[in-house]
């Protein structure tokens, strides 16, 4: 690889090791200890609209469980159900550490997004701003993406589902949910757009010289 880099000129050689250290960041971000996800996936229900209704974080805690956390939009809150799949073995899985208020569930059915293993529960006419808990399991958990199912069974694929309610005296309440891919890191970002301008510098003044 390193032999193949050094032929290519500069701006490309720069955009082929930015484009290499950008796919081993994702086979990183694969076993991360940290990750995060958008709400950004509606069933339609919730008025007015955003691009996202909140952030679902998921950090590996150093003994072998997961700390979930969801902080919403400003603009909306979350109440009655959040839900979420499990990957691999749940033997002895567990819900601990719940927020005040929200009790840890099985078999939550969130409108729109199907049946979900796991999750917690909680008044249906208390409204928070922020979520937590604790899940844990027998045999423990190595990396974040073991708590994201591929599939929730339903007719939206997420990762994780909660009902949204906005705060605005004229807004509808809905479901919203995650998609399965965690938001890309600022770093990883950063160096695929230096890549693309390195590559979009060399292409313009080769078009120059042709």
């Amino acid at each position: 690889m390193s032999a193949i880099v050094r032929k290519l000129p500069l701006p490309l050689a720069v955009a082929a090791v930015v484009a290499l250290i950008t796919l081993t960041g994702g086979a990183r971000s694969a076993s991360a200890d940290q990750l995060s996800y958008n709400l950004t996936i509606s069933n339609g229900g919730i008025s007015p609209t955003a691009p996202s209704y909140g952030t679902v974080t998921l950090t590996l805690n150093g003994t072998g469980g997961i700390d979930v956390s969801a902080a919403m939009t400003p603009g909306y809150q979350l109440g009655g159900g959040f839900g979420f799949n499990v990957v691999g073995s749940t033997t002895g899985l567990s819900i601990t550490n719940p927020s005040a208020g929200w009790t840890p569930g099985t078999g939550l059915h969130l409108d729109g997004f199907g049946n979900f293993e796991y999750g917690v529960t909680s008044n249906p006419s208390n409204r928070y701003n922020t979520l937590s808990f604790t899940v844990t399991r027998a045999v423990g958990f190595t990396t974040v993406t073991q708590l994201v199912d591929l599939s929730t069974g339903g007719s939206l694929s997420a990762a994780f589902a909660t009902h949204v309610f906005p705060t605005s005296s004229t807004g509808s309440t809905g479901y919203a949910g995650t998609t399965t891919s965690p938001i890309p890191e600022p770093a990883t970002m950063t160096m695929l757009g230096l890549g693309l301008v390195g590559i979009g510098g060399w292409l313009r003044r080769r078009s120059k010289t042709g």
